[in-house]
């Protein structure tokens, strides 16, 4: 009897299946778990890199208001982490001398499986660095390409012509370009600015060369009129002859073209002949923005295969003034971050 009941094997399956269940189940939570650990790395990076690059936007400030510039952009972003997350701490070190930023975070994270193994929770840690360049901008050349047509003169639904738009907006795209600077007051000196306008053709009387600068540019463009046909041919290759063809070519210079129509061109070998200019634009590095201001089809179309890539970062439909505006606004906010730039 003592020998059947030790020989006995009935219930062995029911015993090792509820052992793998148990060892399924806890193998299943701890990988939710790490996913939850996961998921709070990539949510704490992106937090970081954006504390980081409002520590440096404020770098010209002085420490302790910048410090709290970056702190709190830490606190908004961990709050929207929601519960079961907790900043545990930071450290925000500037450095004057390199002109470099770092950023770094901790935070916990509530665990519930791994609970049953004795650890309750998990500790994650990130650090981003930027260079805030407080004294050596990059630098930068702008040419303006801009349709002074008579389809210009049209109001828009806000009542200021098209062409007053432009006037206002191209203030506003170097004043962002100006504000985005850890020292405004230094771009000035960094920026080399251009002017090309065209009608029915090239309209050499308003050109402005980069060497004149971006006042001088502000200025140029308040003066516009608008009337006449739509060629932008010309006036597109003279803008892209003043980047190519300046005899000032620093080390690190960064090139824009920022080209806007609000209509076609007027014969379609046009648009053939200022998309090659574009394409070879791109090619030499310059980057390419376009903005269609109330423009049809065939204008809008133009534009969007003449923006550099990716287009929706650099090409702008803009259906009214407002949009308009903001568009210009973006394209200066653009160039002036990259003067602060997430190194690590």
């Amino acid at each position: 009897m003592f020998r059947r009941f030790s020989e006995n094997s009935d219930g062995n399956v029911a015993m090792i299946f509820g052992v793998i269940s148990t060892m399924i189940m806890m193998a299943t939570g701890l990988a939710i778990d790490g996913s939850r650990l996961y998921s709070l790395r990539s949510n704490l990076q992106n937090i970081s890199d954006a504390a980081a690059l409002a520590g440096a936007h404020a770098a010209d400030i002085e420490l302790d208001r910048r410090k709290g510039t970056v702190r709190e952009t830490i606190e908004f972003h961990m709050d929207s982490l929601g519960a079961g997350t907790k900043l545990e701490g930071y450290e925000i070190v500037f450095d004057d001398a390199t002109e470099t930023l770092m950023v770094k975070i901790s935070a916990k994270q509530d665990l519930f499986f791994s609970a049953f193994l004795g650890k309750d929770s998990g500790m994650v840690s990130t650090m981003a660095e930027t260079s805030y360049a407080l004294d050596n901008l990059r630098p930068v050349s702008i040419s303006m390409v801009l349709d002074v047509s008579g389809s210009m003169n049209k109001n828009t639904s806000q009542g200021a012509s098209r062409l007053d738009v432009v006037k206002s907006a191209s203030i506003a795209l170097f004043d962002s370009i100006k504000d985005g600077a850890p020292r405004p007051w230094k771009v000035r000196n960094q920026v080399r600015s251009s002017l090309n306008v065209y009608n029915n053709e090239f309209l050499p009387e308003f050109t402005v060369a980069p060497e004149q600068g971006w006042d001088t540019v502000i200025s140029q463009i308040q003066t516009l009129e608008a009337g006449g046909g739509t060629r932008s041919t010309d006036a597109f290759e003279a803008g892209y002859n003043a980047l190519k063809f300046d005899p000032v070519q620093p080390n690190d210079l960064q090139q824009f073209i920022v080209f806007m129509t609000d209509g076609n061109n007027n014969q379609s070998e046009s648009d053939t002949e200022t998309l090659a200019l574009c394409d070879q634009a791109k090619l030499d590095g310059i980057r390419v923005f376009t903005v269609a201001f109330e423009a049809p089809a065939n204008g809008q179309a133009l534009l969007e295969a003449c923006a550099s890539e990716p287009s929706e970062n650099h090409f702008f439909d803009a259906g009214n003034a407002e949009q308009f505006r903001a568009a210009f606004d973006q394209i200066g906010a653009t160039i002036a971050s990259l003067n602060t730039r997430i190194t690590n």
